[in-house]
């Protein structure tokens, strides 16, 4: 299933929101897309110069929806 998910996250004085779609396996939860949207939030800050410290990551906001609206085609 087709996953969007909308992630907002505190660098230091630095805030990244950014969305996306996760094709989630089988036996994927809601933890394991949430932690590959925050590892790939991670990797984008530090491709654009931006540094990650654990200590001045935070995640202000996260939302996870099926991306197919209710009536959508199947």
């Amino acid at each position: 299933m087709t996953y969007h998910f909308i992630i907002t996250v505190q660098l230091g004085a630095a805030r990244i929101s950014w969305d996306n779609l996760y094709e989630a396996e089988p036996n994927a939860t809601r933890q394991s897309v949430y932690r590959a949207a925050l590892a790939t939030t991670r990797d984008m800050a530090e491709r654009q110069g931006i540094p990650v410290r654990d200590g001045d990551f935070s995640v202000l906001f996260f939302s996870l929806e099926p991306n197919e609206l209710p009536g959508g085609a199947q």
